[in-house]
């Protein structure tokens, strides 16, 4: 079992993963997932979207961006902006996971659209997912390793945690530690809220494509928190929040890979290193790439 803790941030630097307390009441949950039915049963696959421009077409920046979230996300990082804000739902009955299904680690990955800073803060990526659907054990739940970042996951028993609960569960997880969504073998679709954060003076693609750009416009006449999330001008230092207390422990069990499978973690975490070693190069060759106006 993994301690409790005041602070997430502390969670996450030590288990890669916190749960905090729920952000949202039943009857919100509800109500949103009648509004994103209205997209979701328009498409098709295993995999579907409700956008960024879509959610704020349906009116609710300002019922998902609370105070209380607000506090949460700048409370984390103080410059945050916004790389990830969409829903998405995997359908039931799937044998795999959804995301690097056939990389040999049955979906085991870290997230390599992460770009890094040597400096500051170690935790510079971290998302946040609201179930919005009950997700059950056997339901598509999503997995976090424990596993240290340095020297590189390599052995047979790693400690990873399964993040099982009802719709309006909340828990954060570090981008950069090992992670997948288990297969969701349940007649029910699995659906999740997700946000992903990082400091604004990282290198953020997301926020120069088409739907963000076009979200900025719409959420103008927003709080000044709610449009630097989206890559607006950044708010007063003095506006962030103390840490939001973690809650419950996470359930573990040790997760057996084979020899082979460790050979391929230990290649993949040697080229996570070189790409951590080659940081600052990258940075700079950001800095370099033209960027559009934004208006």
């Amino acid at each position: 079992m993994m301690p409790n803790a005041t602070q997430p941030k502390k969670l996450l630097k030590s288990h890669g993963v916190a749960i905090i307390p729920p952000l949202y009441s039943a009857e919100t949950i509800t109500s949103w997932n009648e509004l994103f039915d209205s997209i979701l049963t328009k498409q098709t696959g295993k995999r579907k979207y409700v956008n960024a421009l879509d959610i704020v077409k349906l009116g609710l920046v300002n019922s998902i961006f609370t105070r209380e979230l607000q506090s949460l996300l700048f409370s984390l990082i103080p410059d945050a902006v916004l790389y990830h804000f969409h829903v998405y739902e995997i359908e039931g009955n799937q044998t795999t996971s959804h995301i690097s299904a056939n990389n040999k680690l049955n979906g085991w990955h870290r997230d390599v659209d992460c770009k890094h800073s040597l400096t500051g803060d170690y935790i510079q990526h971290i998302s946040l997912f609201i179930y919005l659907s009950d997700v059950s054990n056997n339901g598509g739940y999503f997995e976090v390793s424990d596993k240290k970042y340095f020297p590189p996951s390599y052995g047979n028993q790693d400690v990873h945690y399964q993040l099982i609960g009802n719709a309006g569960t909340c828990f954060l997880f570090d981008r950069k530690a090992y992670h997948r969504a288990s297969p969701n073998y349940s007649t029910t679709p699995r659906r999740v809220l997700k946000l992903s954060i990082q400091s604004r003076k990282l290198f953020n693609h997301k926020q120069q494509e088409p739907i963000f750009v076009q979200v900025r416009k719409l959420v103008n006449n927003s709080s000044d928190e709610v449009r630097q999330l989206f890559g607006g001008a950044s708010v007063s230092a003095n506006y962030v929040k103390s840490l939001l207390e973690a809650t419950p422990p996470i359930d573990s069990k040790a997760a057996s890979f084979t020899p082979y499978q460790n050979f391929i973690r230990l290649m993949r975490d040697i080229n996570f290193i070189a790409r951590r070693i080659g940081a600052a190069s990258r940075l700079i060759n950001d800095k370099k790439t033209p960027k559009p106006k934004i208006t």
